[in-house]
């Protein structure tokens, strides 16, 4: 696979206003395994630890539906966990 046809499978073709709105049937008919979600400012407000109920039952509704799902978080320098 070239490099260019793996930056098209990272790109989005859907926008929500929610994640909340995901049409996890309709993902599932598209052919779609896997998920990934950025928790920084999306899933988590600014300077929140834990995710919302809310957010947990739409994972557990994902795995449940045998989605694979990922999540991707940036750390600054000095956050804790931060090796820089």
């Amino acid at each position: 696979m070239e490099y260019k046809d793996f930056y098209h499978l990272l790109c989005p073709e859907l926008y929500l206003r929610s994640v909340f709105d995901l049409p996890i049937d309709h993902l599932k008919e598209l052919g779609i395994r896997g998920l990934i979600f950025d928790l920084d400012n999306t899933l988590l407000n600014w300077n929140a630890y834990e995710v919302t109920p809310e957010a947990k039952e739409l994972f557990i509704r994902l795995q449940d539906a045998g989605f694979f799902v990922m999540f991707s978080i940036e750390q600054q320098k000095g956050s804790c966990g931060s090796r820089g």
